[in-house]
C-alpha cells in the first residue's frame, strides 16, 4: 500500500497543502511549528477516520467553519481508491471513492498506516493505557472486527460499573441477576480481546527484539503482557471468570470492574530492565521505533506493507543509529519529517537515498527529486 496524493484545506495550521509523495521515501524538511506534524496528522486521519492528536474538530484551521482532507492510495496490484473526510459545525463526513461511510471502522485496515511520532515514549514510559492503545491499535490491523469487540466490551463494561457503583452505595440489593448477566457477557467479550491481543503480541514479540538489535547494534528487547488473570493457559474464559470471582468482594466495595483487558499492561524490557521505570532516553526512543517497526513488518506479513510515517525521525538518535533508521525502512513506503535540515541530507547523501523532499518555508512547499 501507498499513498500517491494528499491534499489540505483549512487543516490545522495549513490553509492550503498538497503532497505527492515518492513511491519509496519521502521527507519533509521544516522547522519546529511549522506545520510537518500535521501534514503525519492529516494522513492519519485519512487512513484510520480520527485525527492523531485531540478532537477531530480542533483539526479545523483557526477562524475557518470547515475542513477537509483528501488522498488517493494504489494497492500494490496498481488499483487506487480515493478518500475524503470533512470536518465541520455538523461533525465528520468520510466518503471512500464517492461512498459515504457509516463509521470509521469501515476504513481501517484498507490503508494501512504505521505512524511513529516523539509521543511513542509514552508507549514505553507513560501510563498502561497507553501500551494497550498500542496493542489495540496493532491487533485491530490483523484481525478484522476486533475495534467492534473492544466496543462493545467498553459498553459492557460501563453497564457492569454502575451496577457495583449502585452497590458500592448500599443501593444495589436487587441488582445481583443483572450483575451477573453483564458479567457473563463481559467474560465473552474479554476473552475475545485477550486471545487477540496475545496472538498479536506473540508475533510481534520477536521482531521487535529484532528491529531493536538493528538500531542499536546490540541488547534484547522484549515484550510481556501483564494481567491479574492467568494469560498463560488454553482457557482464557475461566481464567477470567475465576479472576473475576477473586475479586468479586473489593469490586463490589469500590464500584468499579478491577480485572479485564481494561486494566492489563505491557512490560517493555531491555537486558531484563524494565523501561518502564528504568533505562536510557535513548534506550527508551530505540524501543518505541523498535515497536513501530515491528507492528509494520507485523501488518505486511498479513498482506500488503503498511505505509511507514516517522515524524522527527532523527530526534535522539545518533548518526549511526539515524543510518540503521534508514536501513529499516526498506521495504516500505517511508515518509519521515525533520527539523534538522542540514543533517537530514548528510544522511541521505550517505546512503545515496532515491526520493523525494518536500521544504516548508513560510507555509509554502517546495519539491525536489533526490537522485
Amino acid at each position: 500500500m501507498r499513498v500517491v496524493t494528499l491534499h489540505l484545506t483549512n487543516y490545522r495550521s495549513w490553509k492550503e497543502c498538497g503532497l505527492a509523495f515518492h513511491p519509496q521515501l519521502s521527507i519533509v524538511i521544516g522547522e519546529n511549528g511549522s506545520g510537518k506534524t500535521n501534514i503525519l496528522d492529516a494522513l492519519y486521519l485519512a487512513s484510520y477516520g480520527r485525527t492523531l492528536r485531540g478532537r477531530d474538530e480542533d483539526a479545523i484551521r483557526w477562524g475557518e467553519r470547515e475542513s477537509s482532507v483528501r488522498a488517493i492510495f494504489r494497492s500494490e496490484g496498481g488499483a487506487e481508491r480515493a478518500v475524503q473526510v470533512t470536518l465541520g459545525p455538523e461533525g465528520k463526513s468520510m466518503f471512500l471513492g464517492g461512498r459515504r461511510l457509516e463509521g470509521r471502522t469501515e476504513l481501517v485496515g484498507l490503508f494501512p498506516l504505521v505512524l511513529s511520532s516523539s509521543d511513542d515514549l509514552d508507549i514505553v514510559r507513560g501510563d498502561p493505557e497507553r501500551r494497550r492503545n498500542f496493542l489495540d491499535a496493532v491487533a485491530s490491523l490483523l484481525y478484522r472486527g476486533y475495534l467492534d469487540t473492544l466496543r462493545e466490551y467498553k459498553r459492557t463494561l460501563r453497564q457492569r460499573n454502575r451496577i457495583l457503583l449502585e452497590m458500592a452505595l448500599g443501593r444495589g440489593g436487587s441488582m445481583v441477576s443483572a450483575l451477573a448477566a453483564w458479567t457473563e457477557r463481559l467474560v465473552v467479550l474479554g476473552e475475545a480481546l485477550l486471545r487477540k491481543r496475545l496472538r498479536s503480541l506473540e508475533e510481534l514479540g520477536p521482531q521487535l527484539s529484532e528491529y531493536y538489535r538493528e538500531l542499536v547494534g546490540g541488547g534484547r528487547c522484549a515484550v510481556r503482557y501483564l494481567s491479574r488473570v492467568d494469560v498463560d493457559v488454553d482457557d482464557l474464559r475461566a481464567a477470567l471468570e475465576k479472576a473475576l470471582a477473586v475479586s468479586a468482594v473489593e469490586e463490589r466495595e469500590r464500584g468499579m470492574t478491577l480485572v479485564g483487558p481494561h486494566r492489563d499492561d505491557l512490560a517493555l524490557e531491555v537486558d531484563g530492565t524494565d523501561l518502564r521505570k528504568f533505562g536510557s532516553r535513548g534506550q527508551a526512543r530505540a524501543a518505541a521505533l523498535a515497536l513501530r517497526l515491528a507492528e509494520a513488518k507485523l501488518v505486511a506479513s498479513r498482506g500488503e506493507p503498511p505505509i511507514l510515517a516517522v515524524d522527527d525521525a532523527f530526534s535522539d538518535l545518533d548518526d549511526r543509529r539515524a543510518e540503521r533508521l534508514l536501513a529499516q525502512t526498506t521495504g516500505f513506503q517511508t515518509i519521515l519529517t525533520s527539523a534538522e535540515e542540514a543533517r537530514t541530507r548528510e544522511l541521505l547523501a550517505a546512503r545515496a537515498a532515491h526520493g523525494r523532499v518536500f521544504r516548508i518555508r513560510e507555509n509554502q512547499v517546495m519539491e525536489e527529486v533526490l537522485a
